[in-house]
Order: C-alpha cells, then sequence, then structure tokens
C-alpha cells in the first residue's frame, strides 16, 4: 500500500511510511543473520529450502524487502536431517521455543527456534514436512529434490512455491494474513502455461488440488481477476 500510493504520488502515503521502514529494517535483519543459518546448515550437509516469506521476497522483491513482511524465516530440511539442522542452531545459540519441548517430533511437522541475541530476536520455524502426515508429503518431497539456488539460500521452484502458499491458507482455514493472497496473485503473473502444467501435476501427485484451486480463487475473489486467472482456475 505504502509503495502504490508513493508512486502515485498520494499524500496518504505517509501514513504507512513508519511500518514500511519498520518491515524493510526488520526483514534485513532476518535477511541478513538467517543467510549466515543456512550456509551453516550447508557446511554442515544439511539440504536446508527456504519457503514462504523469504522465499518470496528472494523471488520477487529483493531490492524491496519491505514489500512482504515476515515474522520469522521457515527452513525446510529432510527428515533424517531434522536432528542434525537442530544441532547447528543449538550451537549458534537458538534455544527450542515451547512448542518445540511440548509437541512429540513424530506428530509435530515443525518446531520453533529462537536466538534471542543482537538487536532483534531471531524467530525460525525448522520444518521436516509441510503439513502433518500424510498431508502433502509428495510436495515436501518434491522441493527437496528440486529446489533452486538463490545466493546461500535455496528457495522452491516457483510452481512449489505457488503450491505452498496455497497449502498454508487452507491449513488456516483461509482466515490467514492476506499476504497469502498477496503472494498468490504476485507468483500466478509469473506462472507460464509450462508452470502452470507444473503445479497441477504437483497438485495431483500430493492430492492437494482443492486446497489450491479454493485458496487461488479467494485471492481471485479478493484482489481482482487478472488475464489468466479464469483459464488456470478452470484447469
Amino acid at each position: 500500500v505504502y509503495r502504490a500510493l508513493r508512486a502515485a504520488d498520494d499524500d496518504r502515503a505517509r501514513a504507512f511510511a513508519d511500518d514500511y521502514r519498520h518491515a524493510t529494517t526488520a526483514n534485513l535483519l532476518r535477511l541478513t543473520r538467517g543467510a549466515q543459518v543456512s550456509a551453516a546448515l550447508a557446511e554442515h550437509g544439511v539440504t536446508a529450502v527456504a519457503l514462504k516469506g523469504v522465499a518470496f521476497i528472494l523471488r520477487f522483491c529483493a531490492e524491496h524487502p519491505g514489500l512482504r513482511p515476515m515474522a520469522d524465516l521457515d527452513l525446510l530440511v529432510p527428515r533424517a536431517q531434522y536432528a542434525d539442522a537442530v544441532a547447528v542452531l543449538v550451537a549458534r545459540g537458538f534455544v527450542a521455543a515451547d512448542s518445540e519441548t511440548r509437541a512429540s517430533r513424530r506428530a509435530a511437522h515443525a518446531g520453533s527456534f529462537i536466538d534471542p541475541a543482537g538487536a532483534m530476536p531471531l524467530d525460525i520455524d525448522l520444518h521436516d514436512a509441510l503439513a502433518p502426515w500424510p498431508v502433502a508429503t509428495a510436495l515436501t518431497r518434491r522441493i527437496l529434490d528440486r529446489h533452486e539456488p538463490s545466493g546461500p539460500w535455496r528457495i522452491p521452484a516457483l510452481a512449489d512455491a505457488f503450491c505452498v502458499t496455497a497449502l498454508h491458507r487452507a491449513r488456516h482455514a483461509f482466515s490467514w494474513s492476506a499476504l497469502d493472497l498477496f503472494e498468490l496473485k504476485r507468483t500466478a503473473v509469473n506462472l507460464g502455461d509450462h508452470e502452470w502444467g507444473d503445479v497441477v501435476d504437483t497438485c495431483r501427485r500430493a492430492h492437494i488440488a482443492g486446497a489450491v484451486w479454493a485458496s487461488y480463487s479467494q485471492a481471485v475473489g479478493w484482489l481482482g481477476e487478472d488475464e489468466g486467472d479464469a483459464r488456470r482456475l478452470a484447469s
């Protein structure tokens, strides 16, 4: 909202300037420290793929990180490497949050870790799956098998990133922050016919077609229909 109003020379942009500056500063801190964590995991042979906010910023708005606010960093690691990843985090000063100690690793699909040092605590949600078993296990494997490099980070392929966002919204009963809808619309614009075919194939393999269709439909309903939206939804 801030950048759109500012681009239109609309004085109302000033009402959002402080929020935008805060999001930019906080995200730069998270990305800088998160890149160090990502590099440390790689040095210890752990495959860690950044999900959601980090992946979106790196792909679409690296020069303007305040466009997409974040509260934490989400990293996906193979289940067989989860304990090694935890050891790397602990060695860097992270401590397990309550959710990690309350839930058993068999039932949980992510653990929350916090590094309280520095100007701002850094929260990392460490995933070994995208949802509680057996939801979207095929999508989890797909992301770990075919991620893409982005500097010191690894991020999901574009089609998989679209599916992750849609699945996240569905898991939260389609009532999570509108950031999900913004991401879906922004990502959809960049999905050509080949990439969209990849989305459809991923949905079928992971059995999440209904969740993706519903989340994408909500994004179109709330934010407006662009060229190609109706065709994609119909497929």
